[in-house]
């Protein structure tokens, strides 16, 4: 016949389990977040620039030269008289 397993054995194993599966948990959220902290876009504060606004009337020419074409192009076919 078998012998009953003591309880604290029995405890310890399932601490140990508890302990094992619990770190792999923590690390797999930790590794999550670290990896979304890396991904996340941010400005640094150097790279701003800041300026004071005034009120006042803009004057600014634009001139450009170049083709204008559609952008897209449909062949239309009538049928019947006039």
């Amino acid at each position: 016949m078998d012998r009953e397993i003591p309880k604290d054995i029995l405890k310890k194993e399932r601490n140990r389990r508890i302990l094992k599966y619990g770190s792999i948990g923590g690390g797999c959220i930790a590794l999550i977040l670290i990896l979304f902290s890396l991904m996340r876009s941010s400005v640094k504060e150097k790279d701003l620039v800041f300026s004071e606004v005034s009120k006042g009337t803009i004057e600014v020419s634009v001139s450009a030269s170049g083709k204008v074409v559609p952008a897209f192009e449909e062949i239309i076919t009538y049928i019947g008289s006039i």
